[in-house]
């Protein structure tokens, strides 16, 4: 972080303030390489929460700078995201943060460095930071052109929101500056992230099907126009934010279903075929919007003559 060449005493009562801690911050001392800096609440609060484990057993390396597969990471499980199946970039195969990079692409949170590429390690800069964190909490636009060495970023917007959400104060002592260019430390980014935690960034449901067992064979029988099976449908959900959460089931084959938990679901062979295979879909979504989804596959069959 840039300091002006002000009294020690002004300087580190600024630190304090850009550093504060946010409210229910963890008791816990996770690492032994952060003792005394201003950040080490924050580092400790994140890590409470899962979303660092550090950089080796019990060290947090708070000078290093965040790169970009890393901050993939850190955003994914602030928001407890979940897996997703398309691979939106190619220069990141193999790599240890791949998985957290597409979740973090397959909400919009990132777009990339160029098209199909994520440039994993890059070191992220402040404003690059600023745009993962103000479409992460999707923070509205801001009125307040907050600093005067960003103008004509491309972040600059996005700089602006974080700043009208109280995520960043700038990077001098008056407040006039932002940095944009200066790369992420990570013992700032636990900062940001806690700040942005506090603010209300929305942590996504989780949703397991817990029954029927995946590949599960249902004999069906027949109603007077369809061979069927009913079936009950369990799910297990869980919100981190203890947000209201709501069950949506569909079936490859018929369809939306029902809404619910647990629901006693009827489940048709399409005329014609003596079987069926559909894939049952569970979705979860939570009172801010987002949503979670797991799935299994059944096989219908009609029984032996």
């Amino acid at each position: 972080m840039r300091k002006s060449i002000w009294s020690s005493v002004m300087v580190m009562a600024l630190l304090l303030t850009v550093a504060a801690p946010i409210p229910g911050l963890a008791a816990t001392d996770f690492f032994t390489d952060d003792n005394g800096n201003i950040h080490e609440a924050n580092i400790n609060k994140i890590a409470e929460l899962g979303i660092t484990k550090g950089c080796e057993t019990t060290l947090y390396c708070p000078a290093q700078s965040v790169t970009r597969d890393t901050m993939a990471t850190f955003l994914a499980r602030a928001m407890n995201l979940p897996a997703v199946a398309t691979d939106y970039f190619s220069d990141d195969n193999g790599n240890l943060h791949e998985a957290n990079i597409n979740k973090i692409a397959d909400i919009g949170v990132t777009k990339g460095c160029a098209v199909g590429l994520f440039c994993p390690f890059d070191l992220v800069t402040r404003a690059q930071m600023a745009s993962f964190l103000a479409r992460a909490l999707g923070l509205p636009a801001a009125t307040i052109d907050r600093f005067t060495d960003d103008n004509g970023n491309v972040h600059e917007a996005d700089i602006n929101k974080i700043a009208a959400a109280g995520i960043t104060i700038g990077c001098n002592l008056d407040g006039t500056k932002f940095c944009p260019s200066d790369p992420v430390r990570r013992d700032e980014m636990a900062s940001f992230l806690a700040r942005a935690v506090n603010y209300g960034l929305n942590r996504w449901p989780t949703v397991s099907i817990t029954s029927p067992a995946n590949l599960a064979t249902f004999q069906t029988t027949w109603n007077g126009s369809a061979y069927v099976a009913t079936v009950t449908l369990a799910a297990a959900v869980s919100d981190p934010d203890g947000d209201a959460v709501t069950v949506q089931w569909f079936s490859s084959v018929q369809g939306p279903g029902l809404t619910g938990a647990t629901v006693e679901a009827t489940l048709a062979i399409p005329p014609g075929q003596d079987s069926s295979q559909p894939i049952i879909t569970a979705t979860a979504t939570d009172s801010e919007g987002a949503s979670s989804s797991a799935s299994i596959q059944l096989k219908l069959i009609v029984p032996s003559p």
